[in-house]
């Protein structure tokens, strides 16, 4: 995304639904405009004292639709000690981030990110999505910069140009986050929702199981078995509760072009996802973080819906979103089994 910052209301977003998207959150009483500046393709904002970018890509003509990509991120701190207490506590804040993932950036910095597919067929998911991806994405980055201070980390702040620093603090930006979650409050979460997808996935061939505490998808993965669950109501340290989405990629059991790299690089190849402009005819919502499995150690994908966004749609949507990842990867897998450079572009591209 370009430096070229100008404050101010923006008034020149791009063509397409994802532009549009872009517009209505900007005009949707959540930004502080008086900490905000125009960006190409979109705008940066502090709402604490860590800078908040969201962007949108130019759109392109996919199988009839105008499709763009919108992508979310917040700095978290500065590129980390190289140790092992610092990995693990990046896994950790990972396996229970709601919809982003911590990954670095281009500088070895970590940011929290996660993009969103914008077209004509999901504008209503999209908006609904949007403004409460972004909120809570404020809210843990600042959570998570605290946390890797303590494995010496240094926090990335910064301020507006113009107006200085945002001084905010970590309980200010949780209660931002609730009340931009409670603009769209869920229903109780019905347990029958689990038993509809699951219908729906079995349906498809897939192996799917439901009853009242969530859903299990058993996906053919290069030779082994995926498993793909939602589970809920489920409590989380700092979100409270909600329904967890969580996809387990065998590839410890795997042989792979990329194995010699280590499950390490391997993750954060995936988490790197999160950031990607890239998009094609199958790309798909970048949402949630990649750890290891607390069971088994193999790539786990975690996303966590808060109880007030969890409402039927968006369980659905993000279960189909998350499987179809799976499939992505398991083909990446497939068909690139004995070239690594082969095999590295194809996860670049697998989102």
């Amino acid at each position: 995304m370009s430096n070229e910052l100008s404050a101010g209301a923006a008034t020149d977003w791009p063509a397409g639904p994802g532009g549009r998207a872009l517009a209505a959150l900007w005009t949707g009483g959540i930004i502080d405009q008086g900490h905000a500046a125009h960006d190409e393709g979109g705008f940066v904002w502090w709402p604490g004292a860590q800078a908040q970018r969201i962007g949108v890509t130019p759109e392109l003509p996919l199988e009839g639709l105008h499709v763009s990509r919108i992508v979310v991120e917040t700095d978290v701190c500065h590129a980390p000690p190289d140790t092992s207490a610092a990995r693990t506590r990046v896994h950790l804040l990972n396996r229970h981030a709601s919809l982003s993932a911590l990954t670095t950036d281009a500088s070895g910095g970590l940011v929290l990110a996660a993009s969103l597919l914008a077209h004509e067929r999901n504008a209503g998911w999209t908006q609904r999505i949007l403004a409460p991806l972004l909120a809570l994405q404020a809210a843990e980055a600042c959570a998570m910069a605290s946390a890797l201070a303590d494995v010496g980390a240094a926090p990335a702040t910064s301020a507006h140009p113009a107006a200085g620093a945002c001084e905010v603090s970590q309980a200010e930006l949780v209660a931002f986050a609730r009340h931009v979650l409670a603009r769209s409050t869920a229903p109780a979460l019905d347990a029958r929702i689990f038993e509809d997808i699951a219908a729906t996935l079995r349906e498809s061939g897939l192996a799917a199981k439901a009853d009242e505490r969530g859903l299990d998808v058993d996906l053919p993965f290069a030779g082994e078995t995926a498993l793909v669950q939602l589970l809920g109501p489920m409590p989380h340290p700092a979100l409270g509760s909600g329904v967890l989405c969580v996809v387990v990629l065998p590839v410890l059991a795997l042989r792979h072009p990329l194995a010699s790299e280590g499950p390490e690089a391997l993750l954060t190849r995936l988490n790197a996802q999160a950031r990607s402009r890239r998009f094609h005819a199958e790309s798909l919502p970048a949402l949630g973080g990649w750890a290891p499995d607390p069971a088994s150690g193999h790539p786990a994908l975690a996303a966590f819906v808060p109880a007030a966004l969890a409402a039927d749609e968006v369980l659905t949507d993000l279960a189909m979103a998350q499987l179809a990842r799976a499939l992505l990867l398991a083909r990446c897998f497939d068909e690139n089994a004995g070239d690594a450079q082969a095999l590295a572009r194809a996860l670049e591209t697998a989102i």
